[in-house]
């Protein structure tokens, strides 16, 4: 029992919603490169993640654009104890030329700016995204993407590459989704989805970080020892 307290304490720091003080500066973060949001488009898998509202496994993220490629739609879809689940994002104010890219959630009142740190268009991607609230503090989030259910060696390495240059990921935990059968198996329809929860400025952070969402990390700590 002791042991599962430690665990618990432990996991729930560490795979929470990651909470820095600090603005978002992703200008800073692409070095004036661009995104061409039509090769961006597509099904990209999430392989591993900060740990964030959006949980389960099995999780993939469909970007479709316009016409004009300055505005889309972007699905995630993912399994959850065994019930599907999705998500539909509207992505507002592409700006390619400084590649941030939008992403609003209007049936829960939420949105990030990202930006693509690593990306080959056709095999890997880094994304990479920021929402600040009103304490001066931002929540960071980031997928490794790939456009199959793996990571080869070779992009794993060139991920790690941009993942090294970012001082908010120094420290990081990264949570690798499961793609076997046994995580993407379904039993029944989709249920609502849960919200996800409001930014708060009551939540201090402590060294920098603040843990965040109770369930998420409850999750997190279950697939863990799931797999201990």
């Amino acid at each position: 029992m002791r042991k599962l307290l430690v665990l618990a304490a432990f996991f729930s720091g560490a795979l929470s919603q990651l909470k820095l003080e600090g603005k978002c500066d992703l200008q800073a973060l692409t070095n004036g490169a661009k995104i061409d949001m039509n090769r961006f488009s597509g099904v990209w898998y999430h392989i591993a993640k900060i740990p964030n509202w959006q949980y389960g496994e099995c999780s993939s993220m469909t970007i479709t654009m316009n016409s004009d490629s300055t505005n889309g739609e972007a699905v995630t879809n993912h399994v959850f104890s065994r019930k599907p689940y999705s998500w539909t994002a509207r992505i507002l104010a592409n700006r390619p030329s400084d590649g941030i890219i939008e992403f609003a959630y209007p049936l829960h009142s939420r949105s990030y700016k990202a930006v693509v740190l690593a990306t080959d268009y056709t095999g890997y991607a880094l994304l990479h995204g920021c929402f600040e609230d009103s304490n001066n503090e931002k929540e960071v989030y980031s997928w490794q993407l790939s456009r199959t259910k793996t990571l080869s060696p070779a992009q794993t390495q060139s991920i790690n590459a941009a993942i090294a240059k970012v001082p908010d990921y120094n420290n990081v935990r990264w949570f690798q989704i499961r793609h076997e059968q046994a995580y993407c198996t379904t039993d029944g329809p989709q249920p609502p989805p849960p919200r996800p929860p409001s930014p708060s400025p009551s939540h201090a952070a402590t060294s920098g970080v603040t843990a965040l969402i109770a369930p998420l990390a409850l999750y997190h700590l279950l697939n863990s020892l799931r797999h201990l």
